[in-house]
């Protein structure tokens, strides 16, 4: 920091002054006085050094004030940059170095090969804005996951799949546009080219003075996860991603978590000890492809599932107990049965069991019985003269017909819901472009058989753990099987394409490592709950105008500013887009009136319609369609939903 001190005739004048009165009290007998020889060899020699140093003095006072720092920096930018710096260093504040551009490039091929990148290959889009693989380790990509092209007639062109990219430096620069990379690293033989199909977002520069000083008052804080202020203060400097995020703890009206049921008649109570933190990231594409009705690990890692494959569950009904006797820890055990689904029976997730045995090494086997009498619980189920049974397995994977289940973490939106490898006998639903079958209906209940060719497939999204959705935790399933036949596409490779929050499992490992949590509380990061806003907007340019709008670019501009909107302070309304567009493209003489649907997808995975014209709330006035739920038991308010768009959902057009 270089900052100048300055002295002027007055402050000369002034130091002498009081040179004058301070040596005439100190020096009886001396005579400082103007005209004097001694005022010109004391006062007159030494006014000047003075007031250099009064000067000197009040500068470095308003350098150690954030409420005077400009005025002594003057005009400098640099000087007033390094003396905030300086001052909030004292309290182990420091500027955010930025963030770095993220984006979905899509390579081309010219064989079905698998594909391995380096987190050292690099991309470059242009001079200076260069891109590598957005993974901590060799990005794999198997030869399954490659998307055909076909002609005209049915041959095939190319191979497509997917790359995340992260630029390598931060700023803003990385936020590219749609177009090709200028050149990359020839990671793969068979890759001719690589090109953005989207732009690329969340490039930020170095943090300003103003963005530094407007986070200073919630900065200042613990430096712990204990409060609402410190997760903030935390989180924000660990994580400079994380564009906002809001805590949800007890007595707030979305926490629901600690929702203690069961415990009496119409009786529920708030326990505690649960903390909500919701992420707003950047949006960032992946995918997931499973085979329909294998055996998924559940993400929340709860073990709930009972099998034996020796036994029958026939006749074990919901409400059952399976007595464990050895074969776990803390033994004998009972856990209340409160699903039988055949070959294996579901416990309650309030009491699961203690661990897995069929992930021992080697796989091991429980003792139990199973009854509706206590306290041995062996009249229901159990081996000659009521002893235990010896070959129960307890497990945290669990296979349902017709579905997948998709991994821990946020689900924003789904693109593309396909079989990737269908067989001939459902030709006559794959599609002419890549050979899939395409899914590209959601609905509420189980999908219809009764679809015939020309006709969208449907699918449905089931959250079997709506208290932890949108977090790691969540086990969220993909059901293709239909309400007449629930097998039809079993063992066939289901692929779900979606966008998830970029960044996401770094910050919910940082937030539950024991290090770092509160230790008796239950912290959980999720993200927000999807609201997927639809529009169609016409506009009229002015008379003079001649030279016409890029409607792609406009479009892309309302969808910034949705999937960027902080419904922390306020939600979207018409009147906000149509003054986006009139203050961003002036040519516009009128933006036509125009209505926003939009669909929530609530934490069950059900999704909820609502249209307005003017604030987009969800209140019973505005639903269109969808089951009518109670939403804030399920801790969903306008201010834990996130709005997103797409290139699909938002159209913008010139009015004729």
């Amino acid at each position: 920091m270089a900052t100048t001190v300055t002295i002027d005739a007055q402050d000369v004048a002034a130091a002498g002054n009081f040179l004058e009165q301070f040596l005439s009290d100190s020096v009886p007998d001396g005579d400082f006085s103007r005209g004097t020889a001694l005022r010109d060899l004391t006062v007159g020699a030494l006014a000047s050094v003075f007031a250099y140093l009064r000067a000197d003095a009040t500068q470095v006072r308003q350098l150690q004030s954030l409420t005077s720092v400009a005025s002594a920096t003057g005009d400098d930018p640099e000087a007033l940059r390094d003396a905030v710096v300086a001052i909030m260093s004292n309290v182990f504040i420091t500027p955010k170095g930025g963030n770095q551009a993220r984006g979905v490039a899509v390579a081309h091929s010219t064989s079905l090969t698998d594909v391995f990148i380096l987190t050292t290959h690099r991309f470059t889009y242009a001079a200076g804005v260069v891109f590598t693989v957005d993974a901590d380790d060799t990005y794999f990509i198997p030869q399954r996951d490659l998307v055909p092209v076909f002609d005209a007639v049915g041959s095939i062109l190319e191979y497509q799949f997917n790359i995340p990219l992260v630029a390598v430096k931060t700023g803003t620069d990385g936020n590219i546009a749609p177009g090709q990379f200028a050149s990359f690293d020839r990671f793969n033989q068979f890759v001719s080219r690589v090109e953005a199909v989207d732009t690329f977002g969340g490039g930020k520069g170095t943090e300003t003075v103003a963005e530094l000083l407007e986070r200073a008052p919630t900065a200042i804080s613990v430096r712990n996860l204990i409060n609402a202020r410190s997760i903030t203060a935390v989180l924000d400097d660990q994580f400079p991603q994380i564009r906002n995020l809001l805590v949800i703890g007890m007595a707030d009206p979305e926490m629901q978590r600690d929702l203690l049921t069961g415990v009496a008649k119409s009786l529920a109570l708030h326990i505690g000890g649960n903390v909500d933190i919701y992420l707003q990231m950047d949006l960032v594409e992946t995918s997931f492809t499973g085979q329909v009705a294998a055996v998924f690990a559940r993400p929340d890692n709860i073990v709930n599932i009972f099998r034996d494959p020796f036994s029958s569950f026939a006749s074990v009904q919901v409400g059952d107990v399976i007595r464990i006797s050895a074969g776990l820890t803390f033994v004998p055990a009972e856990h209340v049965v409160v699903e039988n689904r055949g070959t294996e029976l579901i416990v309650s997730e309030r009491v699961p069991f203690a661990s897995a045995t069929d992930e021992m090494v080697p796989a091991g086997n429980v003792s139990y019985t199973i009854g509706r009498i206590a306290p041995l619980f062996n009249d229901v189920l159990f081996d000659i003269g009521n002893t235990p049974l010896l070959t129960g397995v307890t497990s945290r994977t669990i296979g349902t017909t017709g579905r997948i289940a998709l991994p821990g973490g946020p689900v924003m939106d789904i693109l593309d819901v396909a079989i990737i490898n269908p067989p001939g006998a459902e030709a006559a639903f794959q599609s002419p472009d890549d050979g899939f079958v395409h899914f590209t209906k959601q609905v509420n209940t189980a999908p219809s058989q009764l679809v015939v060719p020309g006709e969208p497939l449907q699918y449905q999204i089931i959250v079997n753990n709506p208290s932890v959705a949108q977090s790691m935790r969540q086990w969220m399933e993909v059901r293709v099987g239909t309400d007449t036949n629930p097998t039809r596409w079993d063992g066939y490779n289901l692929r779900v394409r979606y966008r998830t929050l970029s960044g996401f499992p770094s910050v919910a490992a940082y937030v539950t490592d024991r290090l770092q949590r509160t230790v008796a509380a239950d912290q959980l990061c999720r993200g927000h709950f999807p609201v997927t806003v639809y529009a169609s907007i016409q506009y009229k340019l002015k008379s003079d105008v001649t030279e016409p709008l890029n409607d792609t670019v406009v479009a892309q501009t309302v969808i910034d500013f949705i999937n960027l909107f902080n419904t922390d302070v306020a939600p979207i309304d018409v009147s906000a887009i149509n003054t986006i567009l009139r203050d961003t493209y002036p040519s516009m003489a009128a933006v036509l009136p125009f209505e926003l649907v939009y669909i929530l997808q609530t934490p069950t995975g059900e999704f909820v319609t609502y249209g307005t014209q003017d604030q987009v709330l969800l209140t019973p006035s505005k639903q269109t369609a969808g089951p009518v739920l109670d939403l804030l038991s399920l801790a969903v308010s306008d201010r834990t939903v996130r709005y997103i768009a797409n290139d699909v959902s938002i159209v913008v057009a010139q009015a004729t």
